[in-house]
């Protein structure tokens, strides 16, 4: 099916920004993790693609970076393909930063395809829910064997933080 094409060109992709992310600065026992994003409009024109960058200790997420200057109009015709679930919360270090599933709703972005979802135990799957409840059309890869290429290729960047014990 031709959108299942597009789905996968996009999110190669945006794992193909997820390898540029930087992962330097991280507090001492947080693991590495690889994360990117593309931004797309309704006739599949590229808008931009980010990666997780770093700026002294705060990390500045791939979702954040394509949203936060975004004109606060009627976005619903746009789609953000992300590597892994967006965070629904910031950590202290961050927390000047608007979490992205909020950058997301308040940008009125029409849909969002997740590779995978995030572990971590404050998101793993709340982040979806609350971009669903907010009226934003979500797609998750993970467990469509369609995608299982893309997923896996992703799972082996970030076993590390995917095993991580929380």
């Amino acid at each position: 099916e031709e959108n299942d094409a597009l789905i996968k060109q996009f999110m190669n992709m945006a794992i193909d920004e997820a390898v540029l992310s930087m992962n330097e600065h991280l507090e001492p026992g947080i693991p590495p993790i690889f994360i990117g994003a593309v931004l797309v409009d309704s006739s599949n024109k590229i808008l931009g693609k980010a990666h997780k960058i770093e700026d002294g200790h705060k990390r500045i997420h791939s979702e954040y970076q394509l949203l936060v200057n975004l004109p606060d109009k009627d976005n619903s015709s746009l789609t953000l393909y992300t590597t892994l679930e967006p965070c629904n919360f910031r950590h202290k270090s961050n927390n000047e930063q608007q979490a992205c599933t909020e950058l997301i709703v308040s940008k009125r972005i029409g849909s969002v395809v997740i590779a995978m979802l995030d572990s971590h135990p404050n998101i793993n799957g709340k982040a979806v829910e609350y971009l669903v409840n907010a009226g934003v059309d979500v797609k998750v890869l993970d467990g469509n064997n369609e995608y299982k290429p893309l997923v896996d290729r992703l799972i082996k960047m970030n076993s590390e933080f995917i095993n991580f014990k929380w």
